[in-house]
């Protein structure tokens, strides 16, 4: 088709490429099956460097290129610099981990509000090398590069006491949290499927919640000063 090179623009949509790890325990590394859409992404990128036998091939256009987790900065280097990383023997996640990242345990709050330890990937090693290797295949532009004109922003924390309504259901949302009974926030016995999302529902009502009570039910709560 003469293709020799690809623009994507709005690139970070396709972030969600899968890869393997042993680091199976390890929070915060993102969903490892991916998506099939970052995997067809890969396949014609792979298309185009395997037929000029070269790294690159694809110029990925984003705002955000690395936002959530530094598995995303891997996942940029294994779609443009294959040949670099299979050089460096960080063709994989766990070789480019232990060469360039640094696994360790903390405390953190659950979201039952639990302390838990936690083990993850927190902090970059290495970072001149590391930074070398990135900077080969970025360029980057900020507002003050272009001279943006952008009013200033004024910003101002309002705290709101929550309600009663607000703290009881706080409670029931944590027991949810912690045993899948859909009942206690008005959803009745949740499948297979849905318990599996249970912190992504959890994290809805709670959206849903620090908003306005009526959200959650509007037959049962009514509208209060405190509501956003």
């Amino acid at each position: 088709m003469g293709i020799d090179h690809l623009f994507v623009d709005e690139s970070h949509k396709f972030k969600n490429l899968t890869f393997t790890t042993r680091h199976t325990r390890v929070a915060g590394l993102g969903n490892l099956e991916g998506s099939q859409k970052a995997l067809n992404m890969l396949f014609a990128v792979r298309e185009l460097q395997s037929r000029f036998n070269s790294d690159l091939c694809v110029t990925f256009l984003s705002g955000t290129p690395i936002s959530n987790s530094l598995t995303e900065m891997y996942l940029l280097f294994k779609y443009l610099r294959p040949r670099e990383m299979e050089r460096q023997q960080t063709i994989n996640f766990d070789g480019w981990a232990a060469v360039f990242a640094k696994k360790s345990t903390d405390f953190e709050f659950s979201v039952t509000n639990q302390i838990i330890a936690k083990e993850r990937f927190r902090h970059f090693i290495k970072v001149p090398e590391l930074a070398m290797f990135y900077n080969e295949i970025t360029d980057y532009k900020t507002a003050k590069h272009i001279g943006l004109d952008r009013p200033v922003l004024v910003e101002e924390l309002v705290n709101i006491a929550p309600t009663p309504d607000q703290q009881e259901f706080i409670q029931k949302l944590m027991q949810f949290a912690k045993t899948g009974n859909g009942e206690l926030i008005g959803r009745g016995k949740l499948s297979e499927e849905e318990d599996k999302g249970r912190m992504l529902i959890a994290t809805n009502y709670a959206k849903k919640m620090a908003a306005d009570m009526r959200l959650i039910n509007e037959h049962i709560y009514e509208d209060h000063p405190n509501h956003k």
